[in-house]
């Protein structure tokens, strides 16, 4: 049996731009940099983690699959998913796009019930398979525990000093449970926790590669606050390694005059009351807008009457083929996404 049915594009009786003609311009997938991302303090991809669970059913996801990728990207940066999601002042919402239209997409909620869903089944971080240097981390605040997070991670033996009878310092304001938890995972990356001793002595000092005190670290923000620690870690990984990092081109931001608000349905956001149902969380997805970047809607496909796209097997994502392209413009304007520039 066939794992793709060739589907009939449908006959478009209006054009996307009325009397487009040909041009020299030719269409370029141009994916742009969302203002949800560009908010997070943490940098991590928050379009592309909501895209995994709302593009799900139709890539053949189980919710299971969907939920535990989407929680390995946002842990790829931040090892605390189910604290920040109910700790963070959430500055992604703030932007969001949809909030002009029918209200933001509810980030944190969203969060908050993957990190909790990384907890109720026992998700884990891929322990290193390689050993570097002993790194001594003072403090367990978000930053220093964030700091031994990623070192840990790359392989260096770390042990985390803490002045106080328990760790986490500002992290203490989460539930508990929620917080005791994502804390026992990070320390099952074999990080050592050493409670009521706020530093090591000066001969344990050189056991140590390099002695980290993250004080200067911590501020107000929680976001910030692991940022730093993240940072930190990546710097000293360069220095012990003596290695350098290289430099990404971030990709320009996309303003809400580059989306099509009124393609879009209207859909009202999901309250915060209680515990969502799983039904609930895709649906909260799905309002996703994709700001800058392919949601496979299919107007392109649709409206290009020169055969300049073809679907792809996969039935989500399309291929341009710009040698049937007459420059006519009709599929960055029918873009509701903004991810389709002309040149």
């Amino acid at each position: 049996m066939a794992l793709f049915k060739a589907v009939k594009k449908p006959v478009i009786r209006q054009s996307a731009s009325d009397g487009a003609s040909s041009s020299a311009l030719r269409p370029q997938y141009a994916p742009k940099a969302p203002p949800c991302n560009i908010a997070c303090p943490i940098g991590t991809d928050v379009r592309a983690w909501i895209a995994t669970i709302a593009d799900g059913e139709v890539e053949s996801r189980s919710l299971d699959q969907s939920l535990e990728t989407a929680w390995k990207k946002i842990t790829a940066r931040n090892p605390f998913p189910a604290v920040t999601g109910h700790l963070c002042d959430r500055p992604c919402e703030d932007c969001c796009h949809r909030g002009r239209k029918d209200g933001a997409v509810a980030v944190r909620d969203l969060e908050r019930y993957i990190g909790d869903y990384g907890l109720a089944h026992g998700l884990q971080f891929a322990r290193p398979t390689t050993e570097q240097a002993r790194v001594a981390i003072c403090g367990s605040g978000p930053a220093g525990l964030t700091a031994a997070y990623h070192l840990a991670r790359r392989g260096y033996r770390v042990t985390v000093y803490e002045e106080a009878d328990v760790p986490g310092r500002t992290l203490r304001a989460a539930p508990p449970d929620v917080l005791n938890a994502e804390i026992h995972r990070l320390l099952d990356l074999g990080v050592e926790l050493l409670c009521n001793c706020g530093e090591p002595s000066t001969e344990d000092a050189a056991r140590f590669a390099a002695v980290v005190a993250t004080a200067g670290l911590e501020v107000a923000s929680l976001a910030e606050s692991i940022l730093h620690g993240m940072k930190e870690a990546e710097a000293l990984d360069v220095r012990l390694r003596g290695t350098t990092v290289a430099k990404s081109t971030p990709r320009p931001a996309i303003g809400p005059e580059k989306i099509k608000f009124d393609w879009y349905p209207s859909a009202p956001r999901m309250g915060s009351a209680g515990s969502p149902a799983p039904e609930a969380i895709v649906a909260e997805s799905k309002r996703c807008m994709s700001c800058g970047t392919c949601m496979a809607c299919g107007n392109c496909w649709m409206y290009c009457s020169h055969g300049g796209f073809e679907k792809l097997p996969a039935g989500r994502r399309y291929r341009m083929k710009l040698d049937s392209c007459d420059g006519c413009q009709k599929c960055a304007d029918s873009c509701p996404s903004g991810f389709i520039d002309m040149h």
